[in-house]
């Protein structure tokens, strides 16, 4: 099975003569130089989560940060509770997009647990985007 990832604007996997477009676009221009000065917000419009591309309901907005003392990225989203970290851009937006689909597994997916209300709460938010 191939890598499944989220998109940012044009940042994608690196290719030989550099970083490449990807074929699913976000409103904004996503560049090494804005990460690498701290913090960085972007709103993702498509991702690929189970070998396909979906388009969301609504942007999902991604704070993006890098840490040149650790030399790690760190990807996030505050609202669904979800952070990646890795020394990588693309596997901490690897392993962000595997957070995903587990919690929409979880918590939309299977009916067969009673959900606190937090978990609804959590659920209802996953569906807003979803």
């Amino acid at each position: 099975m191939g890598k499944k990832l989220i998109v940012v604007g044009s940042y994608s996997r690196k290719s030989e003569s550099g970083y490449r477009k990807p074929n699913i676009k976000s409103h904004r221009k996503l560049s090494k130089d804005k990460i690498t000065k701290g913090e960085y917000f972007e709103d993702v419009k498509e991702i690929k989560l189970w070998g396909e591309k979906l388009k969301l309901k609504k942007p999902l907005r991604l704070k993006i940060e890098y840490s040149s003392k650790d030399d790690i990225y760190t990807v996030s989203n505050e609202e669904l509770g979800l952070h990646a970290i890795s020394d990588d851009l693309d596997n901490a937006l690897y392993i962000l997009s595997l957070k995903i689909e587990t919690l929409y597994d979880v918590y939309v997916s299977d009916k067969s647990m009673e959900l606190t209300k937090d978990a609804v709460r959590l659920r209802e938010k996953i569906k807003e985007y979803l």
